[in-house]
């Protein structure tokens, strides 16, 4: 894998400010996130570090995904992969696909989305990266619950759920997926009382969703209330006063 072997001082601050872009994405700072991201860009061009280059245009990419523009977003994806490949980083390749994925999903167009996901989990597999299977297993779990297919989503979502231990911080998102998952298999009360506990711990720790994650929150909502929306909203109402562990154990 292509990493920060004999890095230039550009890189390093590359490195830094695409953490920086990447925090401010995550708290929803999206103009942040794209200003730090296109200055980046500049001073990567201007010293030819493609490696710069390619950070930046990854987080340009999750900046059109926080604004919908989802064709946007793919050509930033596409252009890191192409900076990727000139300097062997094999590890922001996959970053690349994985943002790929994520915007053809947050497009609605989960059919496509699919064999991106099983690329993403074979290279994980191949990599032996726990952490990013758990991610990627409940990516596809969630994808499939999409398409109708709740066989291969609820197996995608045990794994990631078993994989959690892995990757701190991924367990609301696996616990999101699961509320979809029995919102659609006819548990509307657990599927409202796991819920809330995800949407109360958002809350609490400040996180805002991604883009396709918003959507399928609102999809297992639509859901849950067409198959009991009484037993859906209490559950719901009872989950924002359990801890992620205790919904987790509604589930496992």
């Amino acid at each position: 894998m292509g990493g920060m072997t004999d890095a230039t001082p550009v890189d390093v601050r590359a490195e830094q400010r695409y953490r920086d872009a990447l925090a401010a994405f995550r708290r929803g700072d999206n103009a942040a996130c794209r200003q730090i991201s296109e200055e980046m860009l500049s001073e990567s061009a201007a010293s030819q570090s493609a490696r710069g280059q390619a950070l930046s245009h990854l987080n340009l990419s999750r900046a059109d995904f926080r604004d919908g523009a989802y064709a946007s977003g793919v050509a930033h994806a596409l252009a890191a992969d192409a900076h990727a490949v000139a300097c062997g980083a094999d590890d922001l390749r996959i970053t690349a696909l994985h943002m790929r994925a994520e915007l053809t999903r947050a497009a609605g167009d989960y059919a496509t989305a699919v064999p991106m996901y099983e690329q993403l989990l074979a290279d994980d597999e191949a990599r032996g990266d726990e952490a990013a299977l758990a991610m990627e297993h409940y990516n596809l779990g969630s994808v499939l619950l999409q398409t109708g297919d709740l066989e291969g989503a609820r197996a995608h979502l045990q794994r990631s759920l078993e994989l959690c231990p892995a990757k701190p911080g991924q367990i609301r998102y696996t616990l999101l997926g699961y509320a979809g998952w029995l919102a659609r298999a006819g548990d509307p009360h657990r599927a409202g009382k796991v819920l809330g506990a995800v949407e109360n711990h958002l809350e609490t720790i400040g996180e805002i969703l991604d883009p396709a994650e918003a959507a399928e929150l609102a999809s297992h909502v639509t859901v849950g209330r067409e198959r009991d929306a009484t037993a859906f909203e209490k559950g719901r109402e009872a989950g924002r006063s359990i801890t992620l562990e205790d919904a987790q154990a509604l589930v496992g």
